[in-house]
């Protein structure tokens, strides 16, 4: 059953490039996956420092891979300073 997943997180001020370099590096890497079916990263259109992703995985494995694989993990390790707060993410269902 295929997974889906939206997160969102705000870059602190003065880091918006450096952090949307790290995802830009990141998309590339997860949409390689094997699992992955749609990895998009969006800028919000009112506050560019909030990036919104939206995400879909062939199954539950596929994402639990997908959260310990190294790009993933250097990515968390080397953004831990660019973000203003925590991640959120939320899994959701498709309806229509």
């Amino acid at each position: 059953m295929k997974v889906y997943l939206t997160a969102i997180l705000q870059a602190k001020p003065g880091s918006i490039d450096l952090l949307k370099s790290l995802l830009d590096d990141l998309v590339i890497a997860s949409n390689q996956e094997q699992s992955c079916i749609q990895y998009e990263l969006y800028q919000d259109s009112t506050d560019e420092s909030r990036f919104i992703f939206h995400e879909t995985w062939a199954s539950e494995a596929g994402l639990l891979t997908h959260n310990s694989q190294p790009h993933l993990q250097e990515f968390l390790a080397r953004s831990e300073d660019l973000i203003d707060g925590s991640i959120h993410v939320y899994k959701t269902r498709k309806l229509s």
